[in-house]
């Protein structure tokens, strides 16, 4: 599955075409399941890494239908319920997130802020998720966190970091053909990569439509950031911004939730100028070769 691209052993894998490789008995390891296996199912340290809501708003519906939610309905009035707003949405956001009620280790991982209603008498539901779930954009980074490790401890995770992989290699065919004019080849890439996941093929495609695929397919792994430099739309995407997450308040009575949007960067704005998009030649080089003109 999509998930066990990330978890399983490198060896048998035939996505992975080159991976960093982790090894215990050699002493060779990461943290990843510790920073991010969720409070409840953590040794109390854990819920690190989150997913902004224009994040997993990119993740169409499993009907093909764009995944945007209307921000006049994240009032905490407007209910919705799991299977509509996130079970039935393209099958890699639930491998990527750890949304409220999604099943772990034989429990569910909370994190709703209240519960509105009257719980049951002898019901095992908190009217509060822990506290390290709900602090910052409401879903957490479930991708890459192997469910069979238990209370993972720190320094001893030695699942590997994939560096290329097929799914990249169809993305940037499928990107090559479209710039190149060859639309029908393109199309034919994306749809093998969405097939796979039980994705609708698309009927038509532009590079909005690449572009997006590219950043579900490949979220957290390390492409987004010099995708959109290269894109030259930087400055668009990240240039005065700060990004969103959402409260979520369980509603008991409607087995329900009401959202509430809020701001997950603590009022930081992002800063990128059109600078950016260079690195310095530097002193050094110029010393050698006068001829070299910086960059801006």
């Amino acid at each position: 599955s999509y998930g066990k691209i990330f978890t399983s052993d490198n060896e048998g894998n035939s996505e992975i075409i080159m991976a960093v490789v982790y090894s215990l008995p050699l002493l060779k390891t990461h943290s990843w399941n510790n920073l991010c296996m969720p409070e409840g199912f953590n040794r109390g340290w854990g819920s690190n890494f989150w997913m902004y809501l224009e994040s997993w708003e990119r993740y169409e519906y499993n009907d093909g239908t764009p995944g945007t939610i209307d921000r006049s309905t994240l009032n905490g009035k407007t209910l919705y319920d799991l299977d509509s707003l996130v079970w039935n949405r393209d099958p890699r956001l639930v491998a990527t997130g750890f949304f409220p009620e999604t099943p772990w280790q034989g429990s569910k991982v909370l994190s709703h802020t209240t519960t509105i209603g009257t719980i049951p008498p002898g019901s095992d539901w908190p009217k509060v998720a822990p506290q390290r779930n709900r602090v910052k954009a409401g879903v957490m980074i479930r991708k890459r966190v192997n469910e069979a490790i238990i209370l993972p401890p720190g320094g001893e995770d030695d699942c590997d970091w994939v560096v290329f992989r097929t799914g990249e290699m169809y993305l940037n065919a499928a990107e090559a053909m479209f710039e190149s004019g060859d639309d029908g080849e393109a199309k034919r890439l994306i749809n093998l990569l969405r097939d796979r996941v039980n994705m609708p093929a698309k009927e038509s495609l532009s590079i909005e439509d690449i572009r997006n695929e590219r950043f579900v397919e490949l979220y957290i792994e390390g492409h987004r950031y010099w995708d959109i430099r290269r894109w030259r739309i930087a400055v668009d995407e990240l240039n005065g911004k700060g990004f969103k997450g959402v409260i979520w308040e369980y509603h008991i009575d409607e087995d329900k939730y009401g959202m509430k949007i809020k701001d997950a960067d603590f009022n930081r704005i992002r800063t990128f100028a059109d600078r950016n998009y260079y690195f310095p030649i530097g002193v050094g080089r110029r010393a050698d070769n006068p001829n070299l003109v910086e960059n801006p």
